[in-house]
């Protein structure tokens, strides 16, 4: 029996993959223009189509304990939790994005009722001044929106 099956062989809880899925390539390096390349390719070619890698797969790599097949969920954050989880996180940012403009627009009525300017001036006003404190914040230094207001 090989190592991995004295680890692995008779623990149920292990992940077991489909062989189908598990490519097992073989391979083997040689220097460039080696003239041992064409004899080792031919060999291994003949080995894959006599089976001899399956078996020695087989005989190492598969153990004879059957494991249940187990119905019900291992994780407790399986693929419905988590698109769940997902979901919640995107409504809360699209909810703090739905304040943030309702908080924005609300000031700039009141800029403008203290100002006797129209909202939409005051509006803009807000937004400049933002998208400046975020560059500053950012990129740390001055571009085409550094205008006196």
């Amino acid at each position: 029996s090989s190592g991995i099956n004295a680890e692995y062989g008779d623990n149920c809880a292990t992940v077991q993959t489909i062989t189908d899925q598990m490519s097992n390539e073989w391979a083997f390096g040689l220097p460039r223009g080696s003239p041992y390349a064409t004899l080792i390719n031919n060999q291994f070619l003949d080995y894959r189509e006599r089976g001899l890698f399956a078996e020695m797969w087989d005989a190492h790599y598969t153990s004879g304990v059957e494991c249940p097949v187990q119905l019900e969920e291992s994780s407790r954050f399986g693929l419905g939790v988590v698109s769940g989880l997902f979901a919640l996180f995107v409504f809360g940012i699209f909810l703090s994005f739905l304040v943030l403009l309702f908080e924005v627009i609300h000031v700039s009525r009141m800029d403008a009722r203290k100002e006797g300017k129209s909202v939409c001036s005051c509006f803009g006003t807000r937004l400049t001044l933002k998208a400046r404190e975020i560059r500053e914040e950012w990129f740390g230094g001055s571009g085409p929106l550094d205008t006196e207001l």
